[in-house]
């Protein structure tokens, strides 16, 4: 079980943010500087809290990794959404899909957060809180998930329903028999199922 993070434990949650903010405007470095900044800062409010900079470059490591994983995500939805709209498909469904994945790794990682908290010694009525509204938040995402590609499947059977009907349509005026007619629409409905 590793120790928790004097920044977490001690340091309010604004200054925290304010920190964190900082950390991303240096670039994650000169963390002399930073941890001055932050002892200043908590000083200014009248906390009894000082941070070492081995605390502080502790915990921007950390929080970079965070930074540069939510980045990578961005970066990997714009690209999707880049492509799909080059391509002309349903751009929609395809950043629907997209943020429905991403969700789904950062609950497993707040799912893994928590239990360092419990193992930690944290409230265990605020961790099983926390854990049922995360669990609700799977639950609607699953179903988010189902109807999304329900409703996938509508669109396509609608698509080859009428792509069947045009085709058996433009057979008809051809002079396509009956039978030939049929065994083509039977096989476009075939494609979407």
């Amino acid at each position: 079980m590793s120790r928790r993070s004097k920044i977490e434990t001690k340091v309010p949650a604004k200054i925290r943010e304010e920190f964190e903010a900082e950390l991303v405007a240096g670039g994650f470095s000169d963390y002399q500087g930073l941890t001055d900044w932050l002892n200043t800062r908590l000083k200014a409010e009248g906390l009894d809290v000082t941070v070492s900079v081995m605390a502080a470059n502790r915990y921007g490591k950390t929080y970079q990794e965070e930074f540069e994983r939510d980045m990578a995500e961005a970066r990997q939805t714009y690209h999707v959404t880049k492509i799909a709209m080059a391509n002309n498909e349903d751009t929609e469904g395809v950043v629907r899909d997209a943020t429905i994945r991403i969700l789904q790794t950062r609950l497993l990682r707040l799912t893994s957060s928590l239990r360092k908290l419990e193992e930690a010694g944290d409230d265990p009525h605020k961790l099983a809180e926390t854990t049922a509204k995360i669990s609700r938040a799977v639950a609607d995402l699953s179903r988010t998930d189902i109807l999304s590609q329900k409703y996938k499947a509508e669109i396509k059977k609608a698509a080859a329903l009428e792509a069947a009907n045009t085709m058996a349509k433009s057979a008809k005026d051809a002079g396509v028999s009956e039978e030939t007619i049929k065994r083509i629409r039977m096989d476009v409905l075939g494609m979407a199922e």
